[in-house]
């Protein structure tokens, strides 16, 4: 699975999302929050079978370990919290991410404070949360056929959007630095280390514990 179809799928998620959100019309919503769980799903699959997520949250920590010392000091420091935050939608951005994903994606980051307590799950606890995703996911689809409980389909579809969004996280940041790398915003090494770190914690809160 490719960055491009985690940005695209991403993108998808997002604008059902806020479909989902804002309207009143209760056919409308189902129709959205399907449409969110069918994307969804197809992404978790790609991440569980074609994108090997704890090797990539691994080589995340391992590449953030030299910068331990200035990711402390850009989480600490409002004003290199906000640089760190407009270098990274730029790169977004730049990656062909629209604005309203880019802003949900930037806010879930801003969210993500508890990074220095975070600790990486290991390979099974990750295709397991996965797994259980997307029975999740399924299940959904099913209660909301028979029109049950609706805000728990739309809290599925936020869990999917953390993971689907917290590996592009991942992925956009690893190019910083690289030679593939189209730009990187102004974002620094560090400042990719920070990112990698927030995705990751993302994905340890979107999959099912």
């Amino acid at each position: 699975m490719t960055l491009v179809l985690l940005r695209d799928d991403l993108m998808e998620i997002n604008r059902a999302l806020v479909e989902a959100e804002s309207t009143r019309d209760g056919t409308k919503r189902a129709e959205r929050l399907e449409q969110a769980l069918r994307v969804s799903a197809r992404a978790v699959e790609g991440l569980r079978k074609e994108f090997d997520l704890a090797a990539t949250l691994a080589a995340a920590k391992d590449a953030a370990t030299p910068y331990r010392g200035a990711i402390e000091e850009t989480w600490e420091d409002a004003m290199l919290f906000q640089a760190f935050l407009e270098a990274e939608s730029r790169l977004f951005r730049d990656l062909g991410l629209d604005g309203s994903t880019t802003d949900r994606l930037v806010a879930e980051i801003r969210s993500t404070h508890a990074l220095s307590d975070w600790k990486m799950p290991d390979s099974k606890t990750v295709d397991d949360g996965l797994m259980a995703l997307t029975r999740d996911l399924s299940g959904a689809v099913e209660q909301l056929r028979k029109e049950r409980d609706r805000q728990a389909t739309l809290s599925v579809v936020r869990r999917s959007f953390l993971v689907v969004g917290g590996a592009f996280v991942v992925g956009a940041n690893a190019l910083v630095g690289a030679a593939t790398a189209p730009v990187t915003g102004g974002l620094s090494i560090a400042g990719a280390a920070v990112s990698a770190g927030a995705g990751g914690v993302m994905i340890d809160r979107g999959i099912p514990g």
